[in-house]
């Protein structure tokens, strides 16, 4: 391919195997242009209703919230909680920089004396509060907010508190949405009919972003960019429709799904994998739900005793042109082929060792790679479009509905104490 490559590419193209005849005629139905497309799949279509101009005011509330802030705490639960995490992990390198402005994501399942200490660190100090959830919250998030709450607003002024506190909730139309609101406090809002499911282009995820100095809007041109790659490709020409069909199969014949991630920064983004497959997983499986993540290239990890892997690998091409400087004639050289002059990335022999490993009669064939041109916004985008794209035609295919099932608050009864 000429040119720059692809923001994100899949590999091998799987518009010719045969074992996805069957699906031809079903993902011809879901369009044959990209407006088509989006009428039948909701991630896409959440991707592509973005606003620039409501991304752009958080642009400039970001600015507001870092000239006036040290740390942004955000306080979450469920799959809301798993995408801010995949979301903010990707791109972030401040925990190892030391960098002057953090964002700490808060489970509402963190213990009372890790809470209780985070609680009184509060005070005084030049930190907001993000209370984020999609549907209804749990009692120990609501019991959570009231006590940073608490310990937030202590000596402050009502008006200073108020630029303080932020609420990112579901549908404006809700009940919680509707309390948000007439709550006085700055409110943001994750996409309206997204079912729970689709939350990566949303105005909480955009925020953070811009609170770590990446440009969101960028991950939406990612996205939309990867989609309009395949405009006019219809059913299994599409790779994404393709990589879907492939999934099915692999399920149905028993293979556990596997995801291979090549950089620790996303295993974030794995668990949030994991989660937003769980539904169809279980479905094209017969009830046999589960999913391996594999951390990294270097250390081998053991596979689930019974079941053939079927992996996907996600790659980031990287900077290839990164070495070490030249070492000592007597450096400690555990790898006998490397130059003592300079050591380059040994990227492309781990990928080689892989890719004979991915080829022997125990998994899963043929195996996908997911190839990202870069680690910037744009190609987040892409890839998070591709999952959500991706459990969007899973949930078609297995005559799903889309609302979000897993995750939900537990049921808790008062008793006397």
């Amino acid at each position: 391919m000429g040119g720059e490559p692809r923001i994100l590419q899949v590999e091998p193209d799987l518009e010719s195997l045969s074992q996805l005849e069957g699906h031809r005629g079903v993902l011809d139905v879901l369009g044959k242009k990209l407006d088509e497309k989006l009428k039948q799949l909701r991630g896409p279509e959440i991707l592509f209703s973005a606003r620039h101009a409501d991304w752009q005011n958080l642009s400039e509330l970001a600015e507001e919230i870092r000239a006036n802030n040290q740390c942004m705490v955000v306080l979450t639960e469920g799959l809301t909680e798993m995408t801010l995490r995949a979301a903010t992990s990707c791109l972030d390198l401040s925990p190892l920089l030391g960098s002057k402005f953090t964002i700490k994501i808060v489970s509402s399942s963190l213990g009372t004396d890790a809470l209780g200490k985070l609680a009184r660190e509060l005070k005084g100090q030049r930190v907001s509060l993000m209370v984020a959830f999609y549907s209804d919250p749990s009692p120990r998030l609501l019991w959570c907010y009231r006590l940073l709450f608490s310990q937030l607003s202590e000596d402050r002024e009502p008006e200073e508190l108020r630029r303080r506190i932020f609420l990112a909730t579901g549908e404006k139309t809700s009940e919680w949405g509707l309390w948000a609101k007439q709550s006085g406090y700055r409110h943001l809002t994750f996409p309206d009919r997204c079912a729970g499911r689709y939350l990566f282009f949303s105005e909480p995820v955009a925020l953070l972003y811009y609170l770590q100095d990446i440009q969101a809007w960028q991950c939406v041109e990612g996205g939309r960019s990867y989609f309009r790659q395949s405009e006019k490709k219809v059913g299994l020409s599409d790779p994404l429709l393709a990589y879907s069909a492939l999934r099915e199969v692999q399920l149905a014949e028993g293979c556990c799904e596997t995801l291979m991630i090549t950089d620790e920064m996303f295993l974030d983004f794995a668990e949030w994998w994991r989660l937003m497959g769980e539904d169809s997983r279980r479905e094209f499986s017969e009830g046999i739900s589960s999913a391996q993540i594999c951390r990294g290239t270097v250390v081998c990890e053991r596979g689930q005793d019974g079941r053939k892997p079927w992996l996907t690998t996600l790659r980031i091409e990287g900077d290839t042109m990164l070495q070490v400087d030249e070492l000592e004639k007597d450096a400690l050289d555990p790898w006998p082929s490397a130059s003592k002059r300079h050591w380059s990335p040994l990227e492309q022999h781990y990928e080689r060792a892989l890719e004979q490993q991915s080829e022997t009669n125990s998994q899963g064939q043929p195996s996908v790679c997911l190839r990202m041109r870069r680690l910037d916004p744009m190609a987040m985008g892409a890839l998070f479009a591709f999952f959500e794209g991706v459990t969007s035609v899973s949930h078609r295919l297995a005559d799903l509905g889309d609302p979000w099932t897993l995750l939900g608050a537990r049921s808790i009864v008062e008793t006397p104490v």
